[in-house]
């Protein structure tokens, strides 16, 4: 599978201090957009499922539903009894891979860093991946949804939240 490198929409540069500067011989991602455009309309909501063309991915249009965060087990868990109760009429959710995850995130958004006008409700802090870190297996990737970070956390802490999601 091939897979599209994004433009960030990224349109400005900066300094080292944070102040605005000319793009041009910047060097920065704003001088080049070398990459592929996202698309305008992103998302295509089908009831209680979203679907992602951009990357072919279907996501649970409620971003929360546990509504409290889980430790990194339980997330796990969690979308396998989505999986029983056929969620979104379908039988093959799972707990997104860091990548995937990052795949949401608009940089130039914060407070959640997710594109404008997209059609997910319930954007908790932070989310679970299923992917564990290999430098410290008992920690996973974590997506910070505020600022579209990304880190680790401590798999035995209740710390995040779990967002299905399956291919198309």
């Amino acid at each position: 599978m091939s897979h599209t490198l994004l433009y960030t929409d990224q349109t400005r540069c900066y300094d080292e201090s944070g102040n605005e500067i000319p793009c041009a011989g910047s060097g920065q991602d704003a001088e080049f957009k070398t990459d592929h455009r996202i698309p305008s309309e992103r998302f295509q909501v089908m009831t209680d499922v979203v679907l992602d063309p951009l990357t072919g991915l279907t996501w649970c249009r409620n971003a929360n539903p546990a509504e409290f965060p889980l430790d990194w087990q339980a997330a796990l868990d969690g979308v396998k009894a989505m999986n029983r109760n056929a969620a979104g009429r379908q039988t093959d959710w799972r707990l997104p891979n860091i990548r995937e995850l990052e795949s949401l995130v608009d940089i130039n958004s914060h407070s959640p860093a997710m594109p404008p006008n997209h059609p997910f409700v319930g954007i908790a802090d932070g989310y679970w991946s299923s992917t564990t870190s290999v430098y410290e297996p008992s920690y996973a990737w974590v997506l910070y949804t505020l600022d579209g970070a990304v880190g680790v956390g401590y798999k035995a802490k209740p710390d995040f939240y779990a967002w299905g999601v399956r291919r198309r």
